[in-house]
């Protein structure tokens, strides 16, 4: 990871293609949040997706990301404001206006910071995004016992039809990763 200090509106460019590194780029404005973007890195790193983080002048957020995007060579880019308490995430083919993800400062928090990062990886490797409340990705023990409990109780309501594509469902995908770490 690497992470640059402040860089002047004349120095901030996107990277010429073939000098880019293929990351997913994180354009931060100053002060940095450094906590939310640990957080972040943390669902980036569980895919293990590399990023490179710059420190740049206030800019609409929006614009932040879609620049971080153009500027990846895996066409994935985050905007983050600390003063605001928002985050974005961008790609590429999208318009400036229209990013994936945009996070409120009511949503600034670790389990969703952590879900951008991980969509921001999922994004890169074209695996389905996350659209999880904050419970079902929290990784308190207490959230999870609760979570099971919900989940048995969904279950016990399937049918036997939903239940027997559900098992499918399941073995194809660990079929899938076995094949692939294999």
């Amino acid at each position: 990871m690497k992470k640059n200090k402040e860089i002047s509106p004349v120095e901030d460019k996107l990277i010429a293609g073939s000098e880019a590194k293929p990351v997913v780029r994180i354009l931060t404005t100053v002060p940095s949040p450094d906590k939310a973007i640990g957080y972040i890195l943390w669902g980036l790193e569980e895919e293990e997706i590399p990023v490179e983080i710059e420190e740049v002048e206030e800019k609409p957020l929006k614009l932040l990301a879609k620049q971080a995007a153009d500027g990846s060579k895996l066409n994935v880019g985050i905007g983050i404001s600390g003063t605001d308490q928002m985050a974005v995430l961008h790609h590429r083919d999208l318009p400036v206006d229209k990013p994936l993800f945009s996070m409120a400062a009511d949503e600034f928090n670790m389990t969703q910071l952590r879900m951008l990062g991980a969509n921001a990886a999922r994004l890169v490797k074209g695996n389905p995004l996350l659209f999880h409340s904050e419970q079902a990705y929290s990784s308190a023990p207490k959230d999870s016992m609760q979570l099971q409990q919900n989940d048995l109780n969904d279950l016990a309501q399937l049918s036997q039809y939903k239940l027997g594509e559900l098992i499918t469902l399941l073995v194809t995908e660990l079929l899938t990763n076995i094949e692939r770490q294999g």
